[in-house]
């Protein structure tokens, strides 16, 4: 892992109140386009678009709290002593768990099986009692509803935020660079902190949801972060006929297999932010819905790769007044027809954990 880790960052991330929007790669590449968008220039952020669609600069692990991945998908084989002495209740609990601490991840890759090697109830039980089936703590946050013309309180009209926060280890962000020149070039050393920090992440940052304190972490506690044993180490690859576990949701793609993929699907539906939808009569345009892989499936690869996923092209036909267009069946002759241009980002990170050689 050392070797590894010279193309590896980690940054934490503490709320400094509430954020709404789960943070994930796909979400982040957006906050990124926007910031330079606003702070730079039009034309660089179309510059990092272009690069991106093509290949990613760096690839992300989505926001667990610190110290947790997500839990693989695979099935708990126990032994029969486990059988016998363990109700149904223990499954439903195991079955409840979503993320676990990155030293449990040893249970599922001691063996080259798509199971957990758990053999004894210690080991069961901990477990269970370690693992988390959401990421932070979810509030219900009631706001009061505000006649913008009278200045105003809407007397008995209230709406409500689900919200979430996390205890003061926080969040991270595991980073993958594999353009070091174009990850200088687009200054995202400074930009992604900046985003947390300064413009706030996700919906209703405008009124102080989103905020959080940045930090990039150094080489050592990087490696202390990533560490769970002796003698197992993390490549942050697929490696060909080795286990791995992805750690983004990300899109899949033609020339993408993998012998017993474990997997769950999430679908995304986006939609146009304010600078690109022109509403009209107060419709909101959304865009096509993505199938997304989300992150925690495993299986054992079939090829080196060095990230997971692709780029998908969103764009929707639209009249220069900003009206929707009526689709692709439209000619494209008609000089009233241009095109919105927006790209899912689904590309992803995927990791091997095997025996230090």
């Amino acid at each position: 892992m050392n070797n590894q880790t010279n193309n590896i960052k980690i940054l934490k991330l503490v709320p400094q109140n509430y954020y709404i929007t789960p943070i994930k790669y796909s979400s982040l590449i957006g906050h990124i386009i926007w910031y330079i968008n606003l702070n730079e220039s039009e034309g660089k952020a179309k510059e990092f678009i272009n690069y991106m669609k093509d290949s990613p600069i760096f690839v992300s692990s989505d926001a667990f709290e610190f110290g947790y991945l997500p839990k693989p998908y695979a099935k708990l084989n126990l032994n029969k002593t486990l059988e016998d002495i363990f109700p149904d209740k223990f499954r439903k609990s195991f079955k409840k768990i979503h993320y676990v601490p990155i030293t449990t991840y040893p249970y599922f890759f001691n063996k080259l099986k798509q199971e957990y090697n758990i053999t004894t109830e210690k080991q069961l039980l901990d477990f269970i009692k370690q693992g988390k089936s959401q990421i932070g703590q979810s509030y219900t946050i009631m706001h009061n509803s505000i006649n913008r013309q009278l200045g105003k309180v809407h007397k008995g009209a209230l709406w409500e935020v689900q919200a979430k926060t996390t205890d003061e280890k926080g969040l991270w962000l595991i980073i993958k660079i594999l353009d070091p020149e174009k990850w200088q070039y687009f200054n995202l050393q400074q930009i992604i902190p900046a985003i947390f920090e300064q413009h706030g992440y996700g919906k209703k940052k405008n009124i102080g949801y989103g905020q959080f304190n940045a930090t990039w972490l150094n080489k050592k506690q990087t490696l202390e972060a990533l560490q769970m044993s002796n003698n197992l180490t993390i490549d942050f690859s697929l490696q060909k006929n080795y286990q791995f576990v992805t750690l983004t949701d990300f899109m899949p793609c033609a020339n993408f297999s993998a012998i017993n993929f474990a997997y769950k699907l999430s679908t995304k539906y986006g939609k146009y932010s304010s600078f690109t939808q022109y509403q009209t009569n107060n419709a909101i345009y959304f865009k096509k819905p993505t199938i997304f892989i989300s992150a925690g499936a495993s299986g054992i690869a079939n090829d080196n790769k060095e990230y997971l996923g692709a780029t998908y092209d969103n764009s929707i036909p639209s009249t220069q007044e900003g009206n929707p267009g009526k689709g692709a069946e439209q000619s494209a002759e008609n000089s009233n027809i241009n095109f919105r241009q927006s790209y899912e980002f689904g590309y992803g990170l995927g990791i091997t954990i095997k025996n230090k050689e």
